[in-house]
């Protein structure tokens, strides 16, 4: 690539790796997973890891999604950022 070259972006449909950051609760899951479902079908939500931090105060989930558009990726990171138990989405 040559530095008058721009870079293409994403090529969409695509897999994208999503992080949700949230204050630990008994049904973060769910709660993310209704979020997710929100912006996208059952079938494009991959999977979802959740991990608790060292001290147990907050939990990470790793969302993996076939995101099908970049309209659909902003309105999924618009439901994530906008839910106020939702600290931080990545």
């Amino acid at each position: 690539m040559t530095v008058s070259e721009k870079p293409q972006g994403l090529t969409f449909p695509c897999i994208i790796d999503v992080k949700v950051f949230l204050s630990a609760r008994e049904n973060n899951l769910e709660l993310v997973r209704d979020v997710l479902l929100q912006s996208i079908s059952s079938d494009e939500l991959e999977s979802i890891d959740r991990k608790e931090s060292k001290h147990g105060k907050y939990h990470s989930f790793s969302c993996r999604i076939n995101a099908s558009s970049r309209q659909q990726m902003d309105q999924l990171f618009l439901h994530l950022s906008s839910h106020p138990e939702v600290l931080i989405a990545l």
